[in-house]
């Protein structure tokens, strides 16, 4: 596990780099592009511990994507005296964009009935699904190409296909 890790680390510390020698070959204010990247791996903690309802899961990406193309934008065509201002600028939007979705989808969404298959709790923490397209999945993880499955929403299944969702919580009391 640990060398697992490390392995994931080094590749996630080599893509940042290969990523800022491309994208921030213009002259930057020193600490810029350490400030940008340390933003952008709080968005990913926050998003995979706190989006969980469908509206976080509409809302929150969209809204924060727009904010650091904007950003990318701004500093790529701009001189680098308001880089900064700029960074802080996107920091504080994304934080009101966070809260906003913790404040009127998640917390809306501990209030409402567990066992519907639109709302977080244990045997389901998202409200977003994709396929099973083996059983074996539920003992393994699935592959590595479902990561670029899109997800579907609860409403846009079946029943009869929710019907596991169910019987995954049931075996877990």
């Amino acid at each position: 596990l640990l060398i697992f890790l490390a392995i994931q680390s080094f590749s996630y510390v080599s893509c940042n780099l290969t990523w800022r020698l491309m994208v921030y070959r213009k002259s930057a204010p020193e600490g810029y592009e350490e400030s940008l990247f340390s933003l952008v791996a709080g968005l990913e903690l926050f998003s995979l511990v706190f989006m969980r309802t469908e509206g976080s899961i509409v809302v929150f990406p969209r809204a924060v994507s727009v904010a650091l193309v904007a950003l990318h934008f701004y500093v790529s065509v701009t001189l680098y005296p308001f880089a900064f201002l700029a960074l802080w600028t996107t920091q504080a939007w994304c934080c009101y964009v966070g809260v906003y979705c913790l404040n009127h989808f998640e917390d809306v969404a501990l209030r409402t009935n567990p066992h519907r298959p639109e709302t977080p709790c244990m045997a389901h923490p998202r409200a977003s699904y994709m396929p099973r397209f083996s059983s074996s999945w539920s003992l393994q993880g699935p592959p590595l190409w479902t990561m670029f499955y899109p997800v579907t929403f609860a409403w846009q299944w079946r029943p009869e296909a929710l019907r596991w969702i169910g019987d995954e919580e049931y075996a877990m009391l």
